[in-house]
């Protein structure tokens, strides 16, 4: 692949088959690899919401008579979130954008339940201006899946849809996953022996029996929801001689209670079993500053050359008295280099925490990638004990990036890099014979 500006064309040119997406358009193309540049008629730019001076990739191939553009990468969103991007209510998908731009691919917005697979096209919101633009686009060379549904019934029509558009129209994805269940991360890690430690104890909550053998086992518990996120519906239960302390956040409201009697337990927890799959996880006790757990969220992520890199370890400092250090729980989040500066003297009695996270985010990434296949991006919730052992807790498949002022990475370069490379691949098996990447 080489990157090229674009440009519209002036003067009279071969026509070449040009590949955009899903879109092949015969039209007249000028190639110029010397300069740099490759010019198309302005009625496809604009068509495309391309502007001359722009840069893109181009991949030639079968003596030039077919030229790739792109890579054009889909962003999937659920309906809302495309009407919060709109409507300009956050930044973060125009830094996306620009990020897209500097990196020489073509983005916008979808939401994949509107996609036509059959025809090859989707609205979609393009970069426009300062705001977005609603138009018709032809479906994506990579699709990089950022839409959530908390429906399962949504969740798997959305999946389907994207299974088609990968089978008929050749995209392959940055994350495949909706997401990865507490309980398959668990048993994911436990599996191989690079990471089977780094695994707490983590069973389906069924009933009794379950919460009894854990409680025997490790004095302390926490049941979750197998799907939930953000640190909501996230309950700790340690055994105590005056009976079962009960602390977290269930259905939107703080939870602090002592059970003296286990029959007045497991009634209460009957209220959590209704509707929803819940895991007992062992209980990792974590070290406090100034009365205040706190744990590591890193976010690792592909490069240029798909290869796992950690650009982002966060210490999460939670909220006086909470559970979870979540940030979504009124937790506070830093860079894990400014340990020293926001711990003190305290920090000396820590391990490099941004080295362990760092290590720690790499063996998950390829423990979970050989478990769902092709990942380019995860988020792993990693607690470290008080003899600096780390466990993870969770993995997340679309991590959410904080938008703190100093972050040492750009975490929206990577995937952008990544979906670049996953796409010249694929160009370069629908001409070699070579199995493209789904």
């Amino acid at each position: 692949m080489q990157v090229v500006t674009l440009k519209a064309i002036d003067e009279p040119a071969p026509e070449v088959v040009v590949h955009v997406g899903a879109l092949s358009r015969l039209c007249p193309c000028a190639v110029d690899r010397g300069g740099g540049t490759l010019s198309l008629p302005p009625g496809l730019l604009a068509e495309l919401g391309l502007e001359p001076g722009q840069l893109a990739h181009m991949a030639a191939h079968a003596g030039d008579r077919h030229v790739h553009l792109g890579p054009v990468v889909g962003v999937t969103l659920d309906p809302g979130a495309l009407i919060r991007a709109l409507s300009g209510q956050t930044s973060r998908y125009r830094t996306l954008a620009q990020e897209a731009r500097d990196v020489g691919a073509l983005l916008y917005l979808f939401d994949p339940s509107r996609a036509d697979c059959d025809g090859g096209t989707t609205p979609a919101l393009i970069p426009c201006g300062d705001g977005w633009e609603e138009r018709s686009m032809p479906l994506p060379d990579v699709i990089y899946h950022r839409a959530t549904y908390s429906d399962r019934d949504t969740r798997k029509q959305v999946q389907r849809l994207l299974r088609c558009i990968c089978v008929l129209h050749g995209a392959t994805f940055i994350n495949r996953p909706n997401g990865f269940s507490k309980l398959e991360v668990a048993d994911a890690l436990r599996f191989f022996p690079n990471t089977a430690e780094l695994a707490p104890e983590t069973v389906a909550f069924t009933g009794p029996d379950d919460l009894e053998a854990l409680l025997r086992r490790h004095g302390r518990v926490f049941i979750k929801a197998d799907y939930g996120s953000h640190g909501s519906d996230v309950i700790r239960i340690i055994d105590r001689q005056d009976g079962c302390l009960v602390q977290g956040r269930f259905g939107g409201k703080e939870v602090a209670e002592v059970f003296t009697r286990r029959d007045q337990l497991q009634l209460f927890l009957t209220l959590l079993r209704a509707g929803t799959a819940w895991v007992v996880q062992q209980g990792i006790e974590l070290p406090e500053v100034e009365d205040r757990l706190f744990d590591l969220r890193a976010i690792a992520q592909k490069d240029a050359r798909g290869r796992w890199q950690v650009p982002l370890v966060l210490v999460r400092h939670a909220r006086e008295g909470s559970v979870a250090a979540n940030m979504a729980q009124g937790g506070t989040g830093f860079v894990a280099d400014q340990v020293e500066e926001r711990f003190g003297d305290l920090a000396a009695e820590l391990p490099d925490l941004g080295e362990l996270g760092r290590e720690a985010a790499e063996k998950v990434a390829v423990a979970l990638e050989a478990r769902f296949g092709l990942l380019g991006e995860i988020g792993v919730d990693i607690g470290v004990d008080r003899h600096g052992r780390p466990w993870i807790f969770e993995a997340n498949a679309k991590p959410l990036h904080p938008t703190l002022p100093d972050l040492p990475h750009s975490l929206t370069r990577y995937p952008l890099e990544y979906a670049t490379h996953l796409a010249g691949r694929a160009w370069a098996g629908r001409y070699s014979g070579l199995p493209s990447l789904r």
